[in-house]
């Protein structure tokens, strides 16, 4: 018997590996790896959830329509759809490692900096402003700009 693979065999195999390779050079472009380097979620997260949320990092990495965003006393939450998170683990952000400014015309974009990675930028409109700070309660960290 024999397990020679057939070229047409390998094809979803090798689609899988460029699908894997390029959601890793993704996550270390936007900044994501960094994050998670810090503040890796391992355990599932308690708190209120917005899904098919979108956002911007680092340089012109955008993250539309796919992630999900989550907020509760302790900190903010991101992760991505299942479908993209080879190399974007979920992670959990302390609201005390947390810098908020608001920019743009009356302030429709909020941009998370983050205490121990100050070099990636976490931007989302300010359309879940009030439902991430009703989260947070008293840890919100507010914003400034």
């Amino acid at each position: 018997m024999s397990t020679d693979l057939r070229p047409e065999e390998l094809i979803p195999i090798l689609i899988l590996c460029v699908w894997v390779l390029v959601l890793l050079g993704i996550s270390s472009l936007s900044g994501w790896a960094r994050l998670a380097s810090v503040y890796r979620r391992t355990e599932p997260f308690t708190g209120n959830l917005w899904k098919y949320q979108s956002a911007r990092m680092r340089g012109f990495m955008r993250y539309n329509n796919c992630l999900t965003v989550g907020a509760n006393s302790g900190g903010l939450y991101l992760s991505t759809f299942f479908l993209f998170r080879p190399g974007h683990p979920p992670l959990f952000i302390p609201w005390r490692d947390i810098m908020i400014t608001s920019f743009g015309r009356d302030g429709r974009y909020l941009k998370f900096h983050f205490r121990e990675i100050p070099e990636v930028p976490f931007i989302i409109s300010d359309k879940l402003r009030e439902q991430l700070a009703r989260s947070a309660g008293y840890a919100w960290p507010g914003e400034s700009g």
